[in-house]
C-alpha cells in the first residue's frame, strides 16, 4: 500500500471520528505537572536537620513531636513516593490545604525563612543580648 492510500484513509477516518462524538476526548493523553526535585527531601540528614530546627522542643513537647511526625510523613509520601498533595491528604486523612500549607512551610524553612511569615530570620528576638 502506498502513502497516498494511507493518507486518504486517515482523512476519511478523521471525518468519521470527530470531537463532537467524544471519541477524540476519550483517548486524549493528559500531561501531569512535574514536581521540582528537592534534593534535601531525599537526604535523611537534611530532613532530620529540618525537623530539629523547625521543632526545637521535639523531644519534650508532644505537640511539636506530632507536627514533626506529620511533616516526616508528608516528606515521605510527597517527595519520596512522588504522590500528589491530594493523594497525600487522602492517605493521611487530612485536608489538602493542610498538606499544601505544610509543604509551603517546609520549603520556607529549608531556604532559611520563617515558616509563619516567609520573612528572613533575624538574630535574637526580644531584648538585645550581648551575643546578638
Amino acid at each position: 500500500m502506498n502513502n497516498l492510500a494511507l493518507g486518504s484513509g486517515m482523512k476519511r477516518l478523521r471525518k468519521r471520528i470527530t470531537d463532537a462524538n467524544g471519541m477524540m476526548r476519550i483517548h486524549r493523553i493528559r500531561s501531569q505537572k512535574k514536581k521540582l526535585a528537592s534534593p534535601w527531601a531525599f537526604s535523611d540528614v537534611a530532613v532530620r536537620k529540618l525537623l530539629l530546627t523547625s521543632f526545637p522542643k521535639l523531644q519534650t513537647d508532644k505537640r511539636q513531636r506530632a507536627r514533626a511526625a506529620r511533616w516526616n510523613q508528608i516528606i515521605a509520601l510527597f517527595f519520596r513516593r512522588n504522590m500528589s498533595s491530594s493523594q497525600v491528604a487522602r492517605e493521611l486523612q487530612i485536608e489538602i490545604s493542610a498538606v499544601e500549607s505544610a509543604l509551603r512551610n517546609m520549603r520556607r524553612a529549608v531556604s532559611g525563612l520563617r515558616t509563619d511569615t516567609g520573612l528572613p530570620k533575624l538574630g535574637c528576638r526580644g531584648r538585645p543580648k550581648k551575643h546578638c
